[in-house]
């Protein structure tokens, strides 16, 4: 009984922690993509400059992997 019990708890702490881990990666990506300068989403406020669209951090292609040696 103990095992199942500690199990369970386990199984809703991360759950929890997964959650919670979504939320804030939606919240921090509708602020990366958002023009606006003051952002209030739930109890989270936030005020930012915007980042032109021209930024070279958007227009930079992703480097390639390196090849893989065996």
């Amino acid at each position: 009984m103990q095992a199942e019990l500690t199990n369970f708890i386990v199984l809703v702490i991360a759950s929890s922690v997964g959650g919670l881990t979504a939320l804030i990666g939606a919240f921090s990506a509708c602020c990366i993509r958002s023009r606006c300068t003051h952002i209030k989403s739930g109890c989270i406020e936030c005020d930012r400059s915007v980042v032109d669209e021209d930024n070279a951090m958007y227009t930079q292609p992703a480097p390639a992997p390196p090849a893989n040696r065996v």
